[in-house]
């Protein structure tokens, strides 16, 4: 909600406090994104694909999503 209310700052020190390593990654990827931060939104969808590639399918797909990568959304 936070996102789409256009408070990234809050969104991002949401981001930072979810102690998931499925979720963490996954929110702090779209958030950077949207911030503007593209090596740091890679860098997270990076951790989240090392760490559940297996198990984050629809997580990771929709990070590739929000980033606008549309053919790795679906690979």
């Amino acid at each position: 909600m936070l996102l789409a209310e256009g408070r990234l700052e809050a969104a991002l020190a949401e981001a930072l406090e979810e102690p998931d390593d499925r979720f963490g990654p996954w929110s702090r990827a779209i958030v950077q994104h949207a911030a503007g931060h593209a090596a740091e939104s890679l860098e997270e969808l990076g951790r989240l694909v090392d760490l559940h590639a297996h198990d984050c399918a629809y997580q990771i797909a929709e990070v590739h999503s929000m980033r606008g990568e549309l053919e790795d959304a679906f690979a």
